[in-house]
């Protein structure tokens, strides 16, 4: 997340990031989140699943060979 304040994370686009690579979910996020973008990491489709039913995203960058 770009910081814990409220109405930073409300104004922050957001994305959901879906891959089953440890390692490059937490590059992605480490870098989005340094540019100011609010971020979710799931490792697998059933994961990114449940969010999307749970909140809206302006992006979803998905991998796809899950």
């Amino acid at each position: 997340m770009p910081d814990d304040d409220p109405a930073t994370i409300l104004t922050s686009p957001k994305i959901l990031v879906v891959d089953d690579d440890v390692s490059l979910g937490k590059f992605l996020s480490r870098e989005l989140t340094r540019s100011h973008f609010f971020v979710e990491v799931s490792g697998d489709g059933e994961a990114a699943c449940n969010k999307l039913t749970k909140s809206t995203y302006d992006l979803l960058i998905l991998v796809l060979n899950l």
